[in-house]
């Protein structure tokens, strides 16, 4: 089973902390540190208010493990995930514009070519292990497919690292790659 969404949230009272919740509109999130470990086969990912997408343990809005489960075909590509969420709020983060997330997966790579795609509303960074950045358009922009040049991998397990920010109308974070095996 997957291991279950972290989240913490607190009462807050006319702008004051604490209190009876009879008193209170609505729990709001309070934000936990994000788990920075890179889990094998699995993406993770952390919900951070504002643009910047911190790759640290910082404070994070929300955070889920297994949000997506790498499993590959015979033939290594993958079909990756796919997170739009137009102009309503980023997963339970509690905001539609000025927030960011950060996705970490160790993923077991068979030996050959790849090339990574992402669409992404607004900014992007895709980074694996060992290389520099595969993938970078980290600016505003509406739905934009960016594609990596093709990319020559051993086969074992690498860490990628997707860095993804919404600053303002419709938000989109989408990542898969194709697969050339190595004859």
């Amino acid at each position: 089973a997957a291991a279950p969404n972290f989240y913490a949230y607190q009462w807050w009272c006319n702008g004051i902390s604490g209190g009876s919740s009879s008193l209170c509109t609505e729990p709001k999130p309070v934000p936990v540190p994000c788990d920075t470990t890179f889990r094998n086969n699995q993406f993770d990912v952390c919900y951070f208010d504002g643009t910047s997408a911190p790759t640290g343990a910082v404070p994070a809005l929300s955070q889920h493990t297994a949000d997506s489960t790498v499993t590959l075909t015979s033939i290594g590509a993958w079909t990756g995930f796919d997170r739009q969420w137009g102009g309503g709020l980023v997963a339970d983060s509690g905001k539609s514009d000025s927030v960011s997330a950060v996705w970490r997966g160790r993923i077991n790579f068979q030996a050959g070519t790849y090339v990574f795609h992402t669409i992404s509303d607004d900014g992007i960074v895709l980074t694996i292990e060992g290389l520099p950045d595969v993938i970078t358009n980290w600016n505003d922009h509406g739905p934009t497919q960016n594609d990596s040049s093709p990319i020559t991998l051993p086969a074992g397990y690498k860490n990628v690292l997707m860095r993804w920010y919404e600053n303002g109308g419709g938000a989109v974070a989408r990542l898969w790659w194709d697969y050339i095996p190595t004859i």
